[in-house]
């Protein structure tokens, strides 16, 4: 059987496999030229006392996710989350006493009733739903030695797998087994969901009074930033820099070269030979796209639907735009077509997201029975709904494979194409789809008269040529340079025009991400540059980001980098830019608030200060306390915190609240007592079961901070 298939096909996380030979000679290199590192230089990082080797590492990213096309920074790091996962949950179930039996492990393996999650996702497909022969199958050959080495190591790793999740479950379990919610905190919990409020308000934005007023002084951001610290903690190192990015952009040219290749194209399809169809030509094409489908006018792009339903079949319309495409489109066919039929089927399932030798016996079982089974209707030996309810295979046996009425798209191409242009009403047919074998029956058909056009289109995405690559990294390579350090950088840049843009985020030192500027090789490259750099060093090399998001990759913009600031573990400081920034802003709102309240009177109304202050009033309803978001103030919590105290009374203008984003006044108009809930018991058991949620989603955090890491990753990657 092909279990590695299955496996691999299946896996949680996508990553991919980095070929052992390139980490042997990244080893042999750490090892002759880094020997001072911390941790054994062939570690890639050390785990609540253990240390993990390069090798070790790579071994493990081939056993859990061999063969994906992701992007390999993402799949390190998930390996490297694995790790830390494995070690948190072993150590904590050690501690505990925790385990799985042999028995236990057997029944989550192998048994149907009571499988692993993880095991129904590897071999289940889609539906989860596990065939009983082939884990008994499985299991014969693990225990008899006769499954082949390769599947056993997949195999042995899945078993791995499943005893951590059954070990992080206990520990859940134990955790939350001591949960109880009282009754007034189900009352409270229930009063913050269903406790609504009605209230005008009026809102005076800070933003109405210019920056420039308000003057803010070092000291000042200094014991801001004491008061928040929450706001300003950093657990990890990191760096932010000053970057210029060109981006790459197809000119005029790239677009004229694109309509001459179509053109070219357009004269290949019209001279190709009757021989060949439409649809072998675009698909010798590569880069079009053929439907059997029949589409509305309606649906077709506003561009060439016009000029779709006037022309003869057969004409080629010239190139035009369609989003980030040039497109051609021929007319292929036109018909009236349904507006929805009725059909029925009788389906007999083939899982071909499984094993590919268990697929192909169950298609040609399920192929010949069909073909008995429409030999008996066709002779009218038969009758269908008795058929369906022998051997259909999905939910519509029980009602004789009865589908109902259905539009255009609703069921897989296959299977919509049949019914809505070529089958006869009344008329059996086999169909092949992605679940199987059917046989379907078109019962009736309903027509408005509407035509449908088939329309075969070749395209080419509008992106930049080499060409332009090229020339835009001349003009960045000639700007980086001439650069000495972040001042001169600054300078220049501010002469050339070119805008120079601060990190929001600092980036670690084995993070892939530069949120602002891109990921993967790019950011990988600017970051190890940048730990071996000091505050206001400037790079001279230009670092290119890929586009890869689509079917071509090309180059999508270049950067050039500047060292701002090192941001050191633990409190944030003022000579971060963009912790002072940061600083800066709450200050300044805070004076803006002060000016803003002394300026309005107490006593007045809510229309009274809306018309002073250029403002509206403006009214949320049916609020609850768990609301997160009210309609023309954002997030601002205190201000609903401020219409369900119970100080606040209804029709009162309130004192002013000093939100996030602006000044608040408020007036309750409508806030009903709050009640309890009517059926408290069940009450009492929501409560339980949201604070449990919590507790797992925030246990294993709370276990992995407590575990010491170190993470050498960046030494090999």
């Amino acid at each position: 059987m092909a279990l590695i298939g299955e496996i691999r096909q299946r896996s949680w996380i996508l990553i991919v496999f980095i070929g052992l030979g390139m980490g042997g000679f990244l080893l042999m290199d750490m090892l002759q030229n880094d020997t001072k590192m911390g941790g054994g230089s062939n570690n890639v990082g050390e785990i609540a006392g253990t240390d993990i080797s390069i090798t070790e590492f790579q071994r493990r990213q081939e056993q859990l996710y061999a063969n994906s096309a992701a992007n390999p920074y993402q799949v390190r790091d998930a390996v490297w989350q694995y790790y830390i996962r494995e070690a948190v949950i072993q150590n904590e179930a050690e501690a505990m006493g925790l385990g799985v039996s042999e028995d236990e492990l057997n029944e989550l393996m192998y048994n149907v009733q009571s499988l692993s999650p993880l095991i129904r996702q590897a071999l289940g497909g889609q539906t989860g739903q596990v065939d009983p022969d082939q884990l008994t199958q499985i299991r014969q050959q693990v225990e008899s030695g006769q499954l082949p080495a390769d599947q056993l190591f997949y195999w042995n790793n899945l078993m791995e797998q499943v005893k951590l999740e059954r070990l992080e479950s206990k520990i859940n379990g134990i955790a939350t087994a001591a949960i109880y919610a009282p009754s007034w905190m189900a009352e409270m919990m229930h009063n913050v969901n269903n406790q609504k409020a009605d209230f005008r308000f009026v809102a005076v934005p800070y933003s109405t009074i210019k920056d420039e007023e308000i003057e803010v002084s070092d000291k000042e951001l200094k014991a801001y930033i004491n008061e928040n610290q929450g706001k300003f903690l950093t657990e990890e190192e990191a760096r932010k820099f000053g970057y210029v990015l060109f981006d790459v952009k197809p000119t005029l040219k790239d677009s004229t070269d694109i309509v001459v290749r179509l053109n070219e194209q357009i004269a290949d399809w019209t001279d190709k030979s009757e021989d060949i169809s439409d649809s072998s030509f675009i698909a010798f094409s590569l880069n079009g796209v053929y439907s059997e489908e029949y589409v509305a006018k309606d649906k077709l792009a506003p561009q060439i639907a016009d000029t779709i339903a006037q022309i003869p079949v057969g004409t080629i319309i010239a190139p035009y735009v369609d989003g980030s495409t040039y497109k051609i489109a021929k007319l292929i066919g036109k018909q009236i077509v349904p507006d929805s039929v009725k059909a029925r089927h009788i389906l007999r399932r083939v899982d071909q997201q499984g094993d590919q030798n268990v697929a192909r016996t169950q298609y040609l079982a399920a192929d010949a029975l069909i073909d008995s089974l429409m030999t008996e209707l066709n002779k009218g030996t038969a009758n269908f709904d008795s058929l369906a309810a022998q051997y259909g295979q999905d939910g519509t046996s029980v009602k004789g494979g009865d589908l109902g009425v259905f539009g255009p798209g609703a069921m897989v191409p296959e299977f919509n194409n049949l019914a809505f242009y070529t089958a006869k009403v009344g008329t059996y047919y086999k169909v092949n789809t992605q679940f199987g074998v059917h046989i379907m029956q078109v019962q009736n058909k309903y027509s408005s008269g509407k035509l449908g056009y088939k329309v075969g289109y070749l395209l080419e995405n509008i992106i930049p040529s080499q060409e332009t690559e090229k020339d835009v990294l001349r003009i960045a390579s000639k700007f980086a340079a001439t650069l000495t350090d972040l001042k001169d950088f600054e300078a220049k840049a501010k002469e050339a025009g070119f805008e120079v843009q601060s990190s929001i985020a600092g980036a670690r030192r084995n993070d892939y991400r530069i949120i602002g500027i891109g990921e993967g090789e790019g950011a990988r490259e600017i970051i190890k540059w940048s730990y071996d750099a000091d505050k206001g060093d400037i790079s001279n090399e230009v670092y290119t980001f890929e586009n890869k998001g689509g079917a071509e990759i090309f180059i999508e913009k270049y950067a050039v980098i500047g060292l701002q600031s090192i941001v050191e573990e633990g409190m944030a400081t003022i000579s971060d830019p963009a912790t002072r920034l940061q600083a800066e802003n709450g200050v300044r709102n805070r004076k803006k608030a002060a000016v803003i309240m002394a300026k309005i009177d107490k006593g007045q109304t809510l229309d009274a200060i809306a018309s002073a202050n250029n403002a509206q009033v403006q009214t949320a309803s049916q609020v609850s306390m768990g609301t997160t978001t009210v309609p023309g103030m954002g997030k601002e919590p205190k201000v609903v915190g401020k219409v369900f105290n119970n100080d606040t009374k209804t029709n009162t203008v309130s004192e002013p609240i000093e939100g996030n984003t602006a000044i608040y006044y408020i007036e309750v108009t409508f806030k009903p007592e709050a009640t309890p809930p009517a059926d408290l018991p069940t009450a009492k058991q929501q409560a339980s079961a949201q604070s449990k949620q919590q507790i797992e989603s925030r246990l294993f955090e709370a276990l992995r901070k407590q575990t010491e890491v170190y993470d050498y990753r960046y030494r090999f990657f």
